[in-house]
């Protein structure tokens, strides 16, 4: 997923797809956005810790290093 987008992936992984098919009516409608509000909230203390993480260059820096990394071996492990 090295520089794509969150748009891109969606696109890859046909979640607008999945999305729209999810509210084709109302009820559907109603439980796809109850389920997107709970991801949401999960997320958000993820969220919150990044932009504490990325405050400064040297944090931010880190946080790409973390990620570099994690990317690497999972990579090396497929």
């Amino acid at each position: 997923m090295k520089d794509q987008t969150v748009y891109e992936y969606m696109m890859e992984h046909k979640l607008l797809e999945h999305m729209l098919d999810a509210c084709e009516n109302d009820e559907q409608r109603k439980a796809t956005v109850a389920y997107a509000k709970d991801i949401a909230a999960q997320l958000d203390p993820l969220i919150n810790s990044t932009r504490k993480a990325c405050q400064t260059d040297v944090g931010r820096k880190e946080l790409l290093d973390k990620l570099t990394i994690f990317n690497s071996e999972k990579q090396d492990a497929n």
